[in-house]
């Protein structure tokens, strides 16, 4: 073992925790080879082995979790059956994972009741079977005592500090950790493509390839996303490396969006109605369409056939009862028939993303190593999609050369698991990380006339001359590269002579030489609290240590009066924007200058009387479904008055109207919404047009403001027009959409693409006006998902 290695553990686990398929591997020696990572293979409810298996859960009626895996999708079907009368009660999750990214509430919900489940509790429920298993395979009742055992966690690259302060969360319900304030050497966080990497790098040094300078890509293809990083073979002393060569990238284009192209395919086929309707008439048949399919897909090699889908009988029953099969050419001898082109249609959205993803990477290289010409010498593919033949086949024909060789590992799903454990075993194997943002404190600092802002100029109570204030003390610069272990350092003074408790405040910024945390670009991570009780005066100083080029952010910092030292742990959760030390607008601290577009939907569905506000001033004029979402929008404005914001508001059915624009963010505006009634049909295309209208009219005279559209409806129409101008948007102006779902017990597919498009995200309320007004709040406090 090399010398960052750091504390050598009893065994080494790695939990490979992803979006469709979730799997472990172990090692309990030092010197190890790939041979000796052991992971199980034989899962219950699979039919072969598996390096993995489901990441899916089912609840009963009462909310206890009772099946997991391969068998849950089976579980589920048979409670459907064998227990009719309660068959709505139970619950099938899947493709949660991803929920902490995109969903703000952290909420999920049964389908059929509407029954309300906590997003961190159920992944803890999961964790815990995984657990089970491994306590199961490696004979251990010890696997939180983290002096024997060190845990590994894989984790998407674009994960951000909340999201794997949140997968800890879940760890510690699982049993697997007692607390989240944990140090690397005892549970690190691999991000995926870097897991692969430390594989990758392990299988070239055992066949005898490992060369010194050799540049290669990772491009980690999973069910949620698709993660890509790059390195540079490097040798310290005898033992081989890695150094990042740029910051990497990745995005939501893993193998489940698959899937839901694939529905919008049987859609254009069958009818959207009719297939809806399967959805709620059939959910076990339609359950087990999707479970072949998921067969079906694994198996697809070109898209230069047809390919042939095999429905379940009952399947053919129900669309002969609904559609006339005789006048649906793609529908013969009891088979849907998949031409080149439906296939171009599911599988092209999501190549054309991973395309665009490698050839950001190339430009990347070429910048970092300033030769235009430069290329990487190997394309590693990896992960669960990456065992996709048709996804392997682009990669070829349009990055391979004579220079760059695609490579494709014997199992290209197990290979981050068990990169996972040689980073347990050896963190340091990645000698060094590309920062993708620049991370700083912010602080005051003595006022410089002619260097800072005069509108930052302030005064401190109980000091003399004037400090300004919002100053962005960076610790590291985007692009930085940090080796493993790097520590920055540095001192703050208390601001009071009585203070007991110091706040720091971490910021990030995109850019590099960021001056001010309250720059629009700029945002806030979260707060260190460190607690000074028992001490007094203003010559008190903190020294706060930072730790980079780890897996994930640590941080230390020492009482320099009492001499204490001790870890300061960071609550990512707490990032939304506030006013300190000053009753007056002009010195609130927020965050960036944001243009929000409420996009409103008035259509005839919102007169429903299911979801009701519950502010008088509002159901005195609307007690129906748009009277909530009033609510919401009035809940939004009153979150961000005072912020210096603007916002305009569309109102549509199936014709739009537009009510105000760019005007300052105050809760009045409310008065403006509410002379319109809910009324007529539902068109996204039309509202999405009185946006793109909007913008091309005013966006230049307010072009400093971050345009944040809020797109909400409660019912169905066609998106294809309007996941177009979204995407013209995004690239425009670069806009970000949320999608926000009022009623209906299964998500809105639609909606959900216009989010994911949108690169924003998407929620759905249910029927109550609380989780409703929730959702709106969760996105006035993060107005960007990070």
């Amino acid at each position: 073992m090399s010398a960052g290695a750091g504390i050598i553990k009893e065994i080494y686990i790695a939990v490979d925790f992803g979006t469709s398929r979730s799997g472990f591997a172990f090692c309990t020696l030092k010197d190890y080879r790939l041979r000796d990572i052991t992971s199980l293979r034989a899962w219950e409810g699979s039919n072969e082995p598996q390096d993995k298996t489901l990441t899916q859960i089912v609840y009963d009626p009462k909310g206890k979790p009772i099946s997991y895996g391969y068998s849950a999708p089976t579980k589920y079907l048979e409670c459907l059956v064998d227990d009719s009368a309660k068959a709505s009660e139970y619950t099938l999750f899947k493709f949660f994972k991803m929920d902490l990214k995109h969903n703000p509430t952290k909420k999920l919900y049964n389908n059929n009741t509407g029954k309300e489940f906590d997003l961190i509790t159920v992944i803890g429920d999961y964790l815990k079977y995984i657990k089970e298993k491994i306590v199961e395979v490696t004979k251990r009742n010890d696997l939180n005592d983290l002096t024997r055992v060190k845990w590994c966690f894989t984790v998407p690259k674009i994960w951000s500090d909340a999201e794997k302060q949140m997968t800890k969360e879940a760890a510690q319900l699982a049993g697997i950790i007692k607390k989240t304030d944990v140090r690397e050497d005892d549970f690190l966080f691999a991000p995926e493509p870097e897991a692969a990497a430390a594989y990758c790098l392990k299988w070239l040094e055992e066949t005898g390839n490992a060369f010194v300078g050799e540049k290669f890509l990772i491009v980690d293809a999973g069910g949620g996303t698709v993660d890509l990083t790059s390195h540079i073979l490097v040798k310290e002393g005898k033992v081989n490396k890695l150094k990042s060569l740029t910051t990497g990238s990745g995005d939501s284009c893993g193998s489940s969006y698959l899937d839901m192209n694939f529905i919008s395919v049987l859609e254009s086929i069958f009818g959207k109605d009719v297939i809806d309707k399967l959805k709620q008439e059939e959910p076990i048949s339609f359950e087990e369409m999707m479970i072949s399919w998921e067969s079906k897909k694994r198996n697809i090699k070109s898209l230069k056939k047809t390919e042939y889908f095999v429905p379940d009988s009952s399947i053919v029953a129900f669309l002969e009862k609904h559609c006339d099969l005789s006048n649906i050419r793609l529908f013969k001898l009891n088979k849907i028939f998949l031409t080149s082109e439906l296939l171009k249609k599911i599988y092209d959205p999501i190549l054309e993303k991973v395309e665009k993803l490698i050839i950001e990477e190339i430009n990347q290289l070429r910048i970092t190593q300033n030769d235009q010409s430069s290329e990487f010498d190997s394309i590693f593919i990896v992960g669960g999609f990456g065992e996709s033949q048709v996804l392997q086949s682009m990669i070829i024909d349009k990055f391979q050369t004579n220079k760059c060789k695609v490579l494709i590992p014997e199992t290209p799903g197990g290979a981050i698991v068990k990169g996972a454990v040689c980073l347990g075993v050896d963190p340091s194997l990645i000698a060094s990380r590309r920062m993708r943002l620049s991370y700083g404190m912010k602080t005051y600092k003595p006022f410089q006339n002619g260097v800072h802002k005069p509108e930052l100029k302030t005064k401190l109570r109980g000091r003399t001359g004037f400090f300004c204030s919002n100053i962005f003390d960076s610790f590291v610069d985007v692009n930085e590269e940090v080796k493993y272990d790097h520590c920055v350092s540095r001192e703050y003074e208390v601001s009071e002579a009585n203070q007991t408790v110091m706040y720091l405040e971490l910021y990030t910024s995109p850019k590099k030489g960021t001056m001010y945390a309250n720059e629009n670009y700029c945002f806030k991570n979260g707060e260190i609290v460190i607690d000074m009780s028992g001490t007094s005066g203003l010559g008190r100083k903190i020294q706060v240590d930072m730790y980079f080029g780890k897996s994930a952010l640590e941080i230390t910092a020492c009482d320099k009066t009492l001499n204490k030292n001790y870890h300061a742990e960071v609550d990512f959760n707490k990032n939304h924007f506030h006013a300190t030390n000053s009753d007056t607008v002009q010195n609130q601290q927020v965050l960036e200058s944001y243009h929000f577009i409420f996009v409103n939907d008035k259509s005839g569905s919102m007169d429903g009387t299911d979801t009701t506000p519950s502010k008088t001033f509002i159901s005195s004029r609307h007690n129906n479904r748009v009277g909530a979402l009033y609510q919401a929008c009035h809940a939004f404005l009153e979150e961000r008055n005072g912020s210096g914001d603007i916002a305009s508001c569309i109102m549509y059915d199936d014709c739009p109207s537009t009510l105000f624009v760019c005007q300052e963010v105050s809760p009045n505006l409310i008065n403006q919404m509410m002379n319109y009634n809910a009324n007529g049909g539902t068109s996204f295309t039309n509202a999405m047009k009185a946006v793109e209208n909007l913008l091309k009219n005013y966006y230049n005279s307010y072009s400093d403001y971050k345009v944040i559209i809020m797109f909400m409806s409660d019912g169905e129409a066609d998106a294809t027009e309007a996941k177009n101008i979204t995407a013209s948007l995004v690239n425009t102006y670069g806009v970000t959409l949320h999608a926000i779902q009022l009623g209906g017990y299964s998500d809105n597919a639609k909606l959900k693409e216009l989010a994911m498009v949108g690169n924003g995200t998407f929620s759905r309320s249910g029927i109550s006006v609380d989780t409703l007004v929730d959702v709106y709040k969760e996105i006035a406090m993060h107005p960007v998902s990070q």
